[in-house]
């Protein structure tokens, strides 16, 4: 995968967590899950951005995962 592309997600997930689950016993488990929601995210904006025919699709990977 592209490091760079890891990199930038995992910064954000990063952020998220140290705002939302600071100090929290779970801050391990829902980091990974943000980490994962936002791996998902970029698959579908990615299919979006060049494949724009396959708009639904996108949005059916996101539903199938529970990506709002």
């Amino acid at each position: 995968m592209n490091k760079q592309i890891l990199d930038k997600l995992r910064t954000e997930t990063d952020i998220w967590c140290d705002e939302n689950f600071p100090d929290h016993p779970l801050y391990d488990a829902k980091w990974e899950e943000k980490f994962a929601e936002l791996i998902v995210q970029e698959c579908a904006n990615y299919i979006i951005e060049y494949y724009p025919h396959s708009r639904y699709e996108a949005m059916f990977m996101k539903k199938h995962f529970g990506v709002e």
